[in-house]
């Protein structure tokens, strides 16, 4: 009975701790639990839907998303830095953000209604329709990201974690509730994918609308400051929308929905290798920028050295397992994914380490260099798909990640000594690296 409750004072305790390694901590075991909610949906419809439906299901939620990240003008970045660097104007730089949002939304919207129908020519009317339908959300789509980065500004990583992890649970009890009553088609789960985390978007810009109300607002001056960062950054985060995007958003239109279903699944499962880092990076960003240069330097790449080995170790072990973990979750229907899935995990593993190693750039206000190097190393994802794809099939848009993968990851390595005037960086953990870790825990148990 003592152990029981000192184990529970001891998980309640940690809960209830602020420092950035339990919110990290924290954030990695929300993205986590995540992770295994969004395989238990991808589960689901994989298997009541089929590689077709499963296809057709994709193609009708992916516009908003990704067209609102793609005109998100840096200003997710650009909010986080400046709230976080300016304090006394949270408010300010908030509310601006989110009339730029509404805006770029609409823009959005625009675009995605006249766009969807002539890339998705060879899907049915039902499915283009309700695509462009979709496009409403755009708006709600870009204020999430907002208010993302205001709650990662203000430190409530808690209250994050929390917004990040409910819509999640919220999808996958509609999933199992039209699973049970005979009603689980593509339109229906589309609903339940996409629907439930604008309520909580709504109740939080409500939230800090309320907060922030009674402030004096300079928005012309807040808008320069955004537009000026953001514009700089927005190559970074066009880059991360189109690694994120690109490939899914071409192959639309280049594979049937069969294989559209496979390439599908064989990703999402190979993007759940990379959570912790890109999990890190929500704390990492706004903890080094507050940083001397070198310290942010330092910590960025200590993170990035301790991620990637970490990840790399689950990345393997993922690889031998795989002909039995695909046909396992998702059915003896999804084999034909696993040589796609194998290119795609060791694309994961790169572009979650690119990530990471960006953070130092964006901490010390440097973020141009990146989106030149990104753009350059992005821009030949979309030739080689159009090139691979309709040459090799399926494999043809793995081979086309993974090559674009590599070449960003040497050009922001050698990005380190041309424009921060650093060594080269070491890829490979240290014994250094090991202490620092061991230290950090000791310190923070003996403390807490």
């Amino acid at each position: 009975m003592i152990g029981k409750t000192a184990l529970y004072g001891s998980v309640s305790h940690f809960l209830k701790r602020k420092d950035s390694l339990a919110s990290s901590l924290k954030t990695v075991a929300t993205s986590m639990l995540i992770l295994l909610i969004n395989m238990a949906t991808g589960v689901v419809c994989a298997r009541f839907l089929g590689p077709g439906g499963r296809g057709d299901q994709f193609v009708m939620i992916l516009w908003p998303g990704f067209l609102a990240a793609m005109l998100t003008f840096g200003l997710p970045s650009a909010l986080l830095y400046h709230m976080k660097k300016y304090p006394e104007k949270e408010g300010e730089f908030y509310v601006t953000a989110l009339l730029q949002s509404l805006v770029l939304g609409l823009i959005a919207l625009a675009i995605g209604m006249t766009f969807i129908p002539i890339w998705l020519d060879t899907y049915s009317s039902q499915v283009v329709r309700f695509a462009q339908w979709s496009m409403l959300l755009s708006p709600l789509a870009l204020i999430t990201l907002m208010n993302q980065s205001a709650l990662q500004a203000r430190g409530e990583f808690q209250l994050y974690d929390r917004l990040r992890s409910v819509p999640q649970m919220v999808t996958l009890l509609l999933l199992l509730i039209l699973v049970l009553t005979n009603q689980m088609t593509a339109f229906a789960s589309s609903l339940a994918y996409m629907l439930p985390v604008f309520p909580l978007t709504i109740w939080l810009m409500i939230r800090f609308l309320r907060i922030y109300g009674n402030q004096t607002m300079e928005f012309i001056l807040s808008f320069r400051k955004l537009f000026h960062y953001g514009l700089s950054s927005y190559g970074i985060d066009v880059m991360g929308t189109l690694s994120m995007y690109m490939d899914q958003v071409i192959i639309v239109g280049l594979l049937s929905p069969s294989d559209l279903g496979l390439y599908v699944v064989s990703l999402s499962l190979a993007r759940m290798i990379g959570i912790l880092q890109s999990s890190l990076v929500t704390v990492l960003f706004p903890k080094a920028a507050g940083l001397a240069k070198e310290d942010a330097i330092q910590l960025t790449l200590r993170v990035f050295r301790i991620s990637s080995f970490v990840t790399v170790i689950a990345a393997l072990a993922v690889m031998l397992i795989a002909p039995y973990l695909l046909i396992l979750l998702y059915g003896k229907q999804y084999e034909g994914g696993l040589a796609v899935f194998r290119l795609l995990l060791a694309e994961v593993v790169l572009a979650g380490g690119i990530l990471v190693l960006a953070q130092a750039f964006m901490a010390l206000g440097r973020p141009v260099m990146v989106s030149l190097l990104q753009v350059i190393g992005q821009g030949l994802t979309i030739p080689l798909l159009f090139v691979l794809v309709p040459k090799f099939g399926l494999i043809g848009a793995g081979y086309a990640m993974l090559i674009s993968s590599v070449i960003r990851l040497i050009f922001i390595l050698s990005n380190y000594p041309i424009t921060l005037k650093v060594p080269l960086p070491q890829p490979f953990l240290t014994r250094a690296d090991v202490h620092w870790l061991k230290e950090k825990l000791r310190k923070n148990t003996m403390s807490n």
